[in-house]
């Protein structure tokens, strides 16, 4: 039996902890007080964080709300369509007016906007996905209200249901679109301060 084993219980290697194997943790191999016991690639790794660093606090704030709000709403949305679709069906305004109760179509986008909802909070906190994520969910937000939009100009529903969806269709959509362009934009603003950070080449002596 190694030192490493003991029973059924397996001890880290000695270069794990700082300490010699024969000799325990005494002497000068002891870690000081306050030091970590985790290797350098351990130490390293950091938490996901929603990088607002050098943004105007009144956009920052903005954008949390936006997204706080997709978010929830989508996501709750989502999940009371999928857990309880004819109270979903029973309970929104206006839904009934669209056709019979089809428990399966209702899952069906209860589906799609759980995902958006976790679309937006996932894109909140992983900078390098976020615009791919939000362009993605605004899409089919958008193609939603516009369907709205769309079954009023043709005749199918009155004016008078434009106000009545704008809370949970037109305005996530409209979130959606400024999170995008948001992000958008600040990408392309931290590529010029990402590309100064980066250590210049230093050029050979002499010519070719």
């Amino acid at each position: 039996m190694t030192n490493e084993q003991r029973g059924s219980i397996v001890l880290p290697p000695a270069e794990f902890v700082g300490c010699d194997s024969g000799r325990g943790c005494t002497g000068p191999d002891r870690p000081s007080a306050g030091a970590s016991h985790f290797p350098p690639q351990i130490q390293s790794w950091e938490v996901p964080t929603m990088d607002f660093s050098g943004e105007n606090r009144t956009v920052a704030a903005a954008v949390i709300a936006m997204v706080i709000f997709n978010g929830a709403f989508l996501s709750l949305n989502g999940l009371f369509m999928l857990i309880a679709p004819l109270a979903w069906y029973e309970l929104v305004p206006g839904v009934t007016d669209t056709g019979f109760f089809n428990q399966h179509f209702i899952r069906d986008i209860g589906m799609i906007q759980l995902f958006l909802g976790i679309a937006f909070a996932i894109g909140l906190y992983l900078p390098e996905r976020r615009i791919g994520l939000w362009a993605a969910s605004t899409a089919w937000l958008s193609a939603h209200a516009l369907f709205h939009f769309w079954e009023v100009a043709v005749g199918i529903c009155s004016p008078s249901v434009l106000p009545r969806d704008f809370p949970g269709v037109t305005m996530p959509a409209l979130f959606g679109i400024a999170l995008t362009l948001w992000a958008i934009r600040r990408s392309h603003a931290q590529k010029p301060a990402a590309a100064a950070d980066q250590p210049r080449l230093q050029q050979p002596e002499g010519g070719a």
